[in-house]
């Protein structure tokens, strides 16, 4: 009963407060009679290729956030260091990374380039 509390309560209908059994026959019987008056409006159900278009979407987003995140980590860093001046706006990519890390005197960076 809670799907219908809750699409009840957000579309303004009105469901029986005391009416507190749960079964799947008093569901469906009450999504039913509500379709019928017209008071439901249907959904859309994606098809597995719109979701899956979706999902990739979703997810190259999520990479372009996390791969962001990672620059202004790594530019903090370099402020925090003085590697890099707090007015230097290039973007950080791989080529200034090898810049930064060719100017440090430590041993530990430049073994791995």
């Amino acid at each position: 009963m809670l799907l219908i509390q809750e699409v009840s309560r957000y579309r303004g209908i009105e469901v029986a407060v005391h009416n507190r059994v749960k079964t799947d026959k008093r569901d469906a019987l009450k999504i039913a009679t509500l379709l019928e008056a017209g008071r439901l409006r249907g959904i859309r159900v994606p098809s597995r290729r719109q979701e899956q278009q979706r999902l990739l979407t979703r997810t190259r987003q999520q990479l372009v956030e996390e791969r962001s995140a990672i620059k202004n980590k790594i530019r903090m860093k370099c402020h925090q260091m003085g590697l890099i001046d707090p007015d230097d706006t290039r973007e950080m990519s791989h080529k200034l990374v090898v810049e930064i890390l060719s100017r440090t005197p430590s041993t530990e960076f430049s073994k791995r380039h």
